[in-house]
């Protein structure tokens, strides 16, 4: 060693003691999920036709989703767009079959579309063949007015915005392809009406249709925006910790550490790591099962947390193999050591009374000669496993 460079003492603590495998519209704003293809070829392994099951009712599930997503806003929409439809229709002395129709897509259609999107083997694939349905209607109803401009409008704008919102480009160049359809052929029938302009009355129906539309529909963006942020932080969230003990994993102590080494160089503090080795897990396991194991990692971690506090960082680095990261001298760190070494050989699991846990611990400090986390994990791990061969409590 280099005369003048200070080695950070390097302490060793043993404990003694012992598989997986709308007419008049419309719907909610919500993105395409996808799905698995009806005719799409089964797998012959049974483990993957578990899994290929479980996307299929995943898909489904999310499907279901969206149908009750779009279903009250298919409601609100063929209401709001009655308004407008209702004085134009009245104005124009409308036959009574038109007003049968009427009837039947405000107060018939969206309860149909609903039962039958929730009854489809893919719900989304149906939802989005009732979008296409909304259009149709929206375009015969344009027809049906005599083609009056402001309702026209009215339509056309929750249409578009409705089914881009809900199925991107490709749902509204579908339902704008039906709604084309269904204007020409009903307008041909009905033998071509036109009286574009709108009186105030169908104007100031007209108008409110739009704005309260619009602001549901973004009342409806929000929320779901909001569900996926949450569900962004919850991925962050598991992406860095390991859900079997609830504990951060080897990736975010990798950079707590890293973190922790900047700064206590920076300011010269005191930085301790624990390195923890579970001592003879695999005879656990092949003695009390797999649970009982399971049940031994969960309380080392429960005690790590507790002995970390606020200020410390445990971590889960392995199978049986934890870390402890501590803003301590070390004699701090000694003492934080034997506290969990005497608390795991304490440690008494329902069910198991005849099982006993041991740990082999090793301490290492930061020192101005550790290149890196790597280097300080070495040396702590060097401590960990003199500990273990000597099984006894070592300095």
């Amino acid at each position: 060693m280099p005369a003048g460079r200070a080695v950070p003492p390097v302490r060793s603590i043993r404990s003694p003691v012992a598989c997986a495998c709308a007419g008049l519209p419309f719907g909610a704003s919500d993105g395409p999920a996808a799905s698995v293809p009806s005719g799409a070829p089964q797998p012959s392994c049974p483990h993957a036709s578990l899994h290929f099951s479980a996307v299929n009712a995943d898909a489904s599930s999310r499907g279901l989703a969206f149908v009750r997503r779009i279903y009250p806003m298919r409601n609100l929409g063929v209401l709001l767009l009655a308004l407008p439809y209702v004085s134009v229709l009245s104005e124009q002395h409308a036959a009574g079959w038109l007003w049968a129709l009427v009837v039947l897509n405000v107060l018939v259609w969206p309860h149909v579309a609903f039962l039958l999107a929730r009854a489809a083997r893919d719900p989304m694939r149906a939802e989005f063949r009732n979008l296409v349905l909304d259009a149709a209607f929206g375009g015969f109803w344009i027809a049906a007015s005599q083609v009056s401009l402001v309702p026209a409008a009215a339509m056309l704008s929750i249409l578009a915005a409705d089914r881009l919102a809900a199925g991107s480009w490709r749902l509204l160049g579908r339902a704008a392809v039906a709604a084309a359809l269904a204007f020409v052929l009903a307008w041909w029938a009905l033998g071509f009406p036109l009286q574009p302009q709108a009186s105030l009355r169908t104007i100031a129906c007209s108008l409110p249709t739009v704005m309260l539309y619009m602001l549901a529909l973004s009342h409806v963006g929000y929320q779901l925006a909001r569900q996926i942020a949450r569900q962004n932080r919850e991925l962050d969230r598991l992406s860095l910790t390991d859900a079997g003990v609830e504990l951060p994993n080897r990736r975010f102590f990798n950079a707590r550490a890293a973190e922790l080494i900047a700064s206590a160089r920076a300011s010269g503090a005191d930085a301790a790591l624990l390195m923890i080795d579970v001592d003879r897990f695999k005879a656990i396991n092949d003695r009390h099962g797999h649970q009982a194991g399971d049940e031994v990692l969960r309380e080392i971690a429960r005690l790590l947390r507790e002995e970390a506090g606020a200020s410390g960082f445990p971590a889960r680095t392995g199978g049986d193999e934890f870390a402890l990261l501590l803003a301590a001298s070390l004699p701090e760190g000694e003492a934080a050591a034997l506290r969990l070494r005497n608390a795991v050989a304490a440690l008494a699991l329902p069910g198991y009374p005849q099982l006993r846990v041991a740990m082999s611990v090793g301490v290492a400090m930061l020192g101005t000669h550790h290149r890196g986390l790597e280097d300080w994990m070495g040396a702590a791990d060097r401590a960990m496993y003199v500990a273990k061969a000597a099984a006894r409590v070592g300095i």
